[in-house]
């Protein structure tokens, strides 16, 4: 739901997932070409900006190596942003967009 609502609403913004799960049947293959365990969920490009999110449920946690995924972009001063519902995602983009 979050990925229609952005597409109808900001259809000049790019967004798409990441499939890492579909890689792992050949992970090894993956990770020659660029698979990166622990990498978010969606990626969000905006005018001048990159939004990095991870999709949980309301009681999800996330895994050791997402947690170091997300310490190495905010060490590169990148946004990266847990979510757990559309009004959650809703609020992320439209407070980058302000």
């Amino acid at each position: 739901s979050c990925v229609d609502w952005f597409k109808r609403t900001f259809p000049t913004y790019v967004i798409f997932s990441v499939a890492n799960e579909a890689c792992y049947k050949r992970k090894s293959f993956f990770e020659k070409s660029g698979l990166l365990s622990g990498v978010s969920d969606t990626v969000v490009i905006l005018n001048n900006k990159v939004l990095f999110i991870e999709f949980k449920s309301p009681k999800g946690v996330q895994r050791l190596k997402q947690k170091a995924f997300q310490a190495k972009l905010e060490y590169l001063n990148q946004k990266y942003y847990i979510c757990r519902n559309l009004e959650g995602f809703q609020n992320i983009i439209r407070t980058e967009l302000n």
